[in-house]
């Protein structure tokens, strides 16, 4: 029999494969605009000053040079979507290419998704803790140890002595059906 898919690798599926359907949309949005006059002069300005200066790169091979990390951003988000979803039919390989993939797709995308990719990443990273990996490798999780201690003792109160009235008042005939009431519970 084997072991019931855990949470987390469901919650992993999910993000990864939403997560990066956003990541593609947001490359497209980022490339459409890469060719506007603002992100021109913005791309101007960057290589005029130090240390952008010092790199000797024109305006279009910046554009040119960004344009490939969105599309190599928009490649592998493309690719972990599909094996977002492939992960939750307990392919160890989609795990493996999943972890091999977040790592272009981050140094890539950090350029034009921002921390998008952080979240793939993180998510990416949780298939390789437990329970996850106990249920990549087919095992079922070990029960967690009960703490197995010296047990302190029930807290008693303090019982104080009760006063003549006190006493005499749960003695008179008034009180004997509620003591006997309670003594029944």
């Amino acid at each position: 029999m084997t072991p019931e898919r855990p949470a987390q690798v469901t919650m992993v599926g999910a993000t990864v494969s939403v997560a990066c359907v956003l990541v593609v949309v947001t490359v497209f949005d980022y490339v459409s605009g890469l060719r506007s006059l603002d992100s021109r002069d913005s791309i101007a300005s960057l290589l005029a000053e130090p240390p952008g200066s010092d790199l000797g790169v024109s305006v279009n091979d910046a554009i040119a040079v960004l344009r490939i990390l969105a599309f190599i951003t928009a490649a592998c988000a493309t690719a972990m979507a599909v094996l977002g979803i492939t992960v939750l039919q307990r392919s160890r390989s989609a795990r493996l290419w999943l972890t091999v993939l977040s790592v272009p797709l981050v140094l890539a995308g950090l350029a034009s998704t921002g921390l998008l990719v952080g979240v793939v990443a993180a998510a990416v990273t949780l298939l390789w803790l437990q329970p996850a990996k106990d249920w990549f490798d087919g095992r079922t999780p070990a029960p967690r140890p009960v703490a197995s201690g010296p047990t302190a003792p029930p807290v008693q109160r303090p019982v104080q002595p009760r006063s003549e009235e006190h006493t005499s008042e749960l003695q008179s005939p008034m009180y004997l059906v509620c003591r006997l009431l309670l003594e029944k519970k």
